[in-house]
């Protein structure tokens, strides 16, 4: 089944729990002022650093889930293999609860890693 949207839903219970219970875990992401929070029009939350998407957090079956690639929790062994024989990673489950400075600081370092010989996110910008 396809869905479309054309519009946030600012009452989507993500955002309504969000605002209701004001999670630590929350304030650090938003208080972080190297990341960049994107609202989805699926009503999710991207969090992103260095162009690497930190966690793409939900609310569902009430409750807070989040998922992030498999590298940025230090993983690079292959899930298995594509059709076309090429290896096949994951995203995981994040345990948001588990979000503490240390654990954020940490995927933030394995995301600056990986990106670190992008230009887009290394060079000046035109504006600078």
């Amino acid at each position: 089944m396809v869905h479309t949207f054309s519009s946030i839903n600012p009452n989507a219970k993500l955002f309504q729990e969000l605002k209701t219970q004001m999670p630590d875990w929350w304030i650090r992401l938003i208080d972080d002022n190297d990341l960049y929070i994107n609202i989805r029009k699926d009503n999710s939350i991207n969090v992103y650093y260095h162009g690497g998407s930190l966690a793409r957090i939900e609310f569902k079956r009430n409750a807070f889930k989040a998922r992030i690639h498999q590298k940025y929790l230090g993983d690079f062994q292959p899930r298995g293999k594509t059709k076309n024989g090429t290896d096949k990673s994951k995203y995981d489950l994040l345990n948001v609860s588990s979000l503490d400075k240390e654990t954020i600081e940490s995927i933030k370092a394995r995301i600056k890693i990986l990106y670190s010989n992008c230009l887009l996110y290394t060079s000046p910008s035109p504006r600078d």
